[in-house]
Parts: structure tokens; sequence; C-alpha cells
């Protein structure tokens, strides 16, 4: 192979093809002064051929890189390529990876960003590993360069939500969240819709949601996309980012109470939101009375308790014998704080006769931190899950082919 190769090089000396033939045959035998011989010799002579030119410079950058302590010369050959074929991402995509070698990150994101404009061409001969791998290298350099769920965001939609990633890309995903942890929020959006199990009335209206881990979605599943629901929420936190019930107000109707601690996201909610709002410790509140001067009826569609170490005498305060609750979710925190407080309040809910549909909701495979349960008038035997924690995106959606 490799004498026919040179035979026609010598027959030929200015056929670019047949010399960038040839590299690639020194190549593949790891003689990289003679690769890169012949690639320089193809890039040059080539005048024509733009394509042949880009890919000779890019095995070019590539034998250099191998050689090490060269990336001044890589740099400057890259560049060369991107100068040929500005509107192809490999050469942007194996810049951008030798910077991330280097600890480099803003570059890598810089050149990476300008890489995905080009995605989804055909494959040229010059071992580009494919767009998933360079939509992983973004993910990782917008990690790397703001510290944020972003490149979180990123990465999980890389595994979660696009078909056909490769089991390479997969392994190098789920390495990086072993370091860095899952997002702190998990995100619903509406071209979710179809992979969504509990489809519900109203589901294919819904852009975004807002609680932190499909706590919203989940009620809505329960009471089918009632509109004009009622709440009581119990530690609100924000009124909007990551609040279990703004989508339900905002998109649904729905009328409730909250009951916060905190000043500022009292003054907050009170500004941005319909229902009220109740500023004070939630363990020192009388419900009974509470729930009686706010008008609630007998039948209340969602309990949501997170008051942290207040959580559980809130649910031994709240009047089960005047009110029942369609959805109760309780925030028992049993992966930080033990099980102690989990199956307390799971006895209490049992006893009244409350059915755990989804046990230790969890925001990866192994931080688990609520219970949800529901009514027996509203238990859906298709929501159920048998598993001990579930993990969200798990429970919720149906898992991409890859």
């Amino acid at each position: 192979m490799l004498q026919d190769l040179l035979n026609q090089v010598v027959l030929d000396t200015h056929n670019s093809a047949k010399m960038y033939e040839l590299a690639k045959e020194y190549d593949r035998l790891e003689q990289g002064a003679a690769a890169a011989t012949f690639y320089l010799r193809a890039a040059d002579y080539e005048k024509e051929d733009k394509l042949l030119k880009y890919k000779s410079l890019i095995r070019l950058g590539k034998v250099y890189n191998r050689e090490g302590r060269r990336f001044i010369t890589v740099n400057s050959i890259l560049q060369d390529a991107i100068s040929t074929m500005p509107n192809r991402p490999e050469a942007y995509y194996f810049l951008a990876k030798y910077f991330q070698e280097k600890d480099e990150w803003r570059p890598s994101f810089t050149y990476l960003s300008i890489a995905k404009q080009f995605i989804g061409l055909d494959d040229i001969d010059v071992d580009y590993p494919g767009d998933d791998e360079l939509e992983f290298l973004y993910a990782r350099a917008v990690w790397k360069n703001n510290g944020t769920d972003d490149g979180k965001d990123l990465l999980f939609n890389l595994k979660y939500k696009t078909p056909g990633v490769s089991k390479n890309v997969i392994k190098q995903v789920d390495k990086l969240f072993d370091h860095i942890g899952f997002p702190s929020r998990i995100r619903y959006n509406g071209s979710d819709s179809s992979e969504y199990k509990f489809p519900f009335r109203g589901l294919k209206g819904i852009k975004t949601n807002y609680a932190r881990h499909f706590q919203d979605m989940f009620v809505l599943s329960v009471h089918d996309g009632k509109t004009n629901g009622s709440y009581v929420e119990i530690g609100s936190g924000d009124p909007i980012e990551n609040n279990n019930t703004y989508l339900l107000e905002k998109e649904f109707g729905w009328k409730g109470l909250s009951v916060e601690i905190n000043e500022k996201h009292c003054y907050t909610h009170s500004k941005h939101r319909v229902g009220n709002i109740l500023m004070g410790d939630a363990s020192k509140i009388n419900y009974t009375d509470v729930l009686k001067s706010h008008c609630f009826s007998d039948q209340i569609d969602f309990l949501r308790i997170n008051a942290e170490e207040a959580s559980l005498p809130v649910l031994k305060n709240i009047p089960f014998n005047r009110h029942s609750f369609g959805v109760v979710q309780f925030q028992h925190n049993a992966c930080w704080w033990g099980h102690e407080i989990r199956d307390e309040s799971r006895n209490i809910l049992k006893e009244l006769g409350y059915i755990l549909v989804v046990s230790n909701i969890a925001m990866d495979y192994a931080q688990y931190y609520e219970d949800w349960w529901v009514h027996p008038n509203y238990f859906k035997k298709h929501m159920k899950s048998n598993d001990d924690i579930n993990f969200i995106w798990k429970y919720a959606m149906h898992e991409v082919k890859n």
C-alpha cells in the first residue's frame, strides 16, 4: 500500500490528492514526520480544491499536536484551516479541544460558539468525532467559564433530551456529573410535551414550568389540568423562581395561601402574585383559624410543606379533620438529615389514608428529599412508582433513544 502510494506521487509530483493519501498512510503507520511533510505539501500545492486543503491542514495540526509542546504551531495551522473554510465546524472544534487541554476555557468557548453555527454538515475525512462531541465540549466550556447551572443544563439536555448521542459522549457527561453534580433545577419546556409520561389538559400550552423538580407538573397531572384550583403552600420561598404554585396560578387560575418567613420573599410575592401571603414562623401558626379566615373549602387541591426543621410540626398542626387535600407534597430532606422526619411524616399521612405515590423524589440518582402523596379520591394507578428513590426525570419523562 505504502509503496504503491509512493510510486503514484513520484509519477505525479504535483498531485495534491495523491500526496494527501500518502500522508494519511504515513499517519496510519504513525510515521509523523513523513505524514506532516506530505500533508503540508498537499496543502501548499492545492490551489483550487479548498476542501482538500482544509483536510490536509486539519490532519497536519493533529500530527503536530500528537508530538506535544507545539501548540503555537498547531494554533497557526488550524487558523489557516479556518481561513480556508470558515463555514465548517471541524477546525474550530479541534482548536477548541486543544485549548481545553491547556485549561484555557474562554478561547475554547469562543471557537465552539462559532462552530455550533455549522453543525449538521456532511462528514469529511478528518476523524471529526461528531456534533454531539462538539456539543459536549461546548457545555463543558460554558460550565467552566461561569460555574452556573447554564452549563449543567446543557449537559443534562445532551444526555436526557437529545436522541442519538454516542455512548462515548454519554460516558463523558456522566463522569463530569460525578464531579460537578446535576443542575439544581431540572426544567420542563414545551418541546418536552410528547415525552411527558402523565399528560393533562393544557399541557401543550405550557412553555416552561417553575418548580425545581416537576412538583407543579405532578399536581396538574393528578388534577388533569384543573383550572381555578386551590393550594396551601407552607414555605413558599421565592414567589416565582423554583416556586411550586406559580405555574398553577399563572396558567391555570389557581388561588391560595402561601406562608413564608423571609420578609424579602413576602414583599416580592405581594408585588407579583395574586394569591395571599402570610409572613411568620410556620410552626407557630394556627392553621385551623388561618384556613377558616381565608375561606378555604373542606376540599383543598394541593398542600405543600417545605418549612425546613418546622415541616414536621407543621404537618402535625394541619387540620386534616376539617380539610382534605388532593395532593400533599412533604419535603423531608432525608438524604441529608436522616430518615426520622421522613418516617414520622409517612406514618402520619398513611394513618390519614393518603397514598404515597412517589417516594423519595431525587434531584439525581442519590439525593432524595421529598415524598408525594395523593388522596384516595384522586389516586391514578399509572402514576404510582414502585421505586424507593425516584430521580425526577426518570419518573416523569420517557427516555430518549441513544
